[in-house]
């Protein structure tokens, strides 16, 4: 009966000695609160990734982290989640010690005593703001124009048919102002390619400057646009291609030209 206390006392240190080294090597960060929320331990990756020391953590709450992203009910939905089901796993935005935002991924674990009370809350996390900025990077290279800013056409093709739609449904006008630049051609064989980018990023600058918030600017080829102007008739779109228009006509671009551009304004009346 001794040898086996002490062949279960063997067992138990060497699993001591197992979770010790995880918690300590692990290279996400982690840490453990009592059941009243308060942190009691950090790993070194929780330092590493937070810049928080474990000093200046423990005893305190891990809302310290909180980046104000997310509202009351975020949390309540967490907890409420972790009462009924004794995990939570998601992505949430916190703070690092120097104020700077970061996404993790998050994964909260209750621990409960053998009587089913809860004594403990372990927390892993792996900060993926990398991996959320390469992902946000690809969606605006899909849907965004890369020199003017403005969306693309594939963009365009997916908002048309929204707000066509939309239109249709609410009975609500729709315009579309076309317009694209008069002799670009002429802008980039005088004066050179950069030159003519200047003067479409001009341009886009101008326009978005003068259109609503629920207007959108498209760029759909090399020097042709498109402004769809949503809850807006074709007296509204005309008088608002004519103001673009004239303040293209008078704005010095940087090469030192004048450019004129063309308007061409269609719409969606519904009764």
């Amino acid at each position: 009966e001794l040898s086996d206390k002490l062949e279960a006392l063997r067992h138990t240190e060497d699993a001591l000695r197992l979770y010790a080294a995880v918690f300590t090597e692990a290279s996400e960060g982690m840490l453990i609160t009592d059941a009243e929320a308060r942190i009691v331990a950090v790993n070194p990756a929780f330092t590493r990734i937070t810049g928080y020391r474990p000093e200046d953590v423990e005893g305190r709450k891990p809302s310290i982290l909180g980046s104000g992203r997310h509202g009351g009910d975020y949390y309540r939905d967490m907890w409420a989640t972790l009462a009924s089901r004794g995990q939570w796993q998601g992505e949430i935005w916190n703070r690092r010690k120097n104020g700077e935002l970061f996404a993790e991924s998050l994964s909260i674990t209750r621990v409960l005593d053998d009587n089913g009370h809860l004594i403990h809350h372990v927390a892993v996390f792996s900060d993926i703001s990398r991996l959320k900025a390469h992902a946000e990077e690809l969606d605006r290279i899909a849907h965004f124009d890369p020199l003017t800013g403005v969306l693309n056409r594939y963009s365009y093709s997916i908002a048309l048919d929204r707000e066509i739609k939309r239109s249709r449904r609410y009975g609500s006008p729709l315009a579309l102002l076309l317009f694209d630049i008069d002799n670009f051609k002429i802008v980039n064989d005088t004066h050179g390619h950069k030159a003519g980018d200047a003067v479409l990023r001009d341009i886009s600058r101008i326009v978005a400057g003068q259109i609503r918030d629920s207007d959108l600017l498209c760029r759909v080829g090399g020097e042709e646009f498109v402004v769809i102007a949503v809850e807006s008739d074709l007296k509204n779109a005309a008088a608002m291609a004519e103001k673009l228009r004239g303040l293209i006509h008078e704005h010095a671009f940087k090469y030192g030209g004048r450019i004129t551009v063309s308007f061409g304004v269609a719409g969606l009346e519904t009764d």
